[in-house]
């Protein structure tokens, strides 16, 4: 009997490869007409209307990702061909080595970030779409074949972990972050095509939300929320050292991420007895039409 189990992403064109992956997952959303006809119960006639696969990605890699990506995705096509793996396990051992794996190639490709959560004690995940698209030229939008070698080095040594919060030039303790990258997609095709032919957004509206203990923030954001205008705010990322416990903040090896403008607001909060209170609180962010709109930096220090 085979067995297969996941492996890294691999970008032929960019020769860059995501790894650290934890799971992956696909849907092929095959839309299927059964048409009935001449009163019979039963159809004469199935046929495939459309189908859109997607391949759902979560790494822990977030530096590379982020870098490779950005946070508004990326169309990847022609040489630069989208590459995934199912790795192929050894009876008795652990995984097979040489030109037995499962690979499957896209050449058109609309690649979006989704969202990032990371939570204190735990390992920060980003979470990516891999949209297939028709090339015109391939019959299938994924071409999955046998026999493989692994393109790329698989595996990465990159870990992160919550960071704190600087919230209009004062510092907060979080217990959370959740990222959505607040990509609205579509995704179409033409002249009784099968499958998608390009993607791109419609909407970029990205907003993070924050658990703390700190509840001197209900001071800070209001009832009704306050609006972020002319001071930034930026969310850390903490990077793990190997073997050890965290990177220094002064090394320039954390994660940042600098909103210029948005709003703030209160989404709830909660205590029990003989416990401590927590309190949830968004940013919602908005283009302001002078800055950027998110900046992220890989190679940040903790400051």
């Amino acid at each position: 009997m085979d067995a297969y189990t996941l492996s890294h992403v691999y970008f032929s064109g960019l020769a860059t490869q995501i790894g650290g992956v934890t799971n992956r997952s696909a849907t092929y959303n095959v839309d299927v007409t059964k048409l009935g006809q001449d009163g019979l119960t039963e159809p004469r006639i199935v046929f495939a209307n459309s189908a859109s696969p997607v391949i759902s990605v979560a790494t822990h890699q977030i530096a590379t990702a982020l870098t490779t990506l950005t946070d508004y995705g990326r169309l990847i096509s022609g040489d630069n061909e989208t590459h995934v793996f199912f790795r192929k396990k050894s009876p008795g051992a652990g995984n097979l080595a040489g030109s037995v794996n499962i690979k499957g190639v896209m050449t058109h490709a609309h690649v979006v970030p989704q969202s990032l959560s990371a939570n204190q004690g735990g390992v920060a995940t980003l979470n990516f779409d891999i949209l297939a698209l028709d090339d015109g030229a391939a019959a299938q939008p994924i071409v999955w074949s046998a026999s493989n070698a692994l393109a790329g080095d698989a595996g990465s040594t990159e870990a992160f972990t919550v960071g704190k919060l600087d919230l209009l030039g004062t510092d907060y303790e979080l217990q959370s972050i959740d990222w959505d990258f607040g990509l609205g997609t579509s995704s179409l095709s033409s002249d009784g095509g099968i499958f998608p032919k390009t993607s791109h957004y419609n909407t970029n509206t990205p907003s993070f939300r924050f658990t703390s203990y700190d509840m001197s923030l209900l001071t800070v954001i209001g009832n009704s929320g306050t609006a972020q205008v002319t001071t930034d705010s930026v969310i850390y990322l903490r990077k793990k050292a190997a073997g050890a416990g965290n990177v220094a903040d002064a090394t320039e090896e954390h994660i940042s991420i600098t909103v210029a403008s948005g709003m703030w607001v209160i989404d709830s909060h909660a205590a029990s007895q003989g416990g401590e209170s927590l309190i949830t609180f968004s940013l919602h962010a908005n283009d302001n039409n002078s800055d950027d709109f998110l900046t992220i930096d890989t190679t940040a220090a903790i400051v």
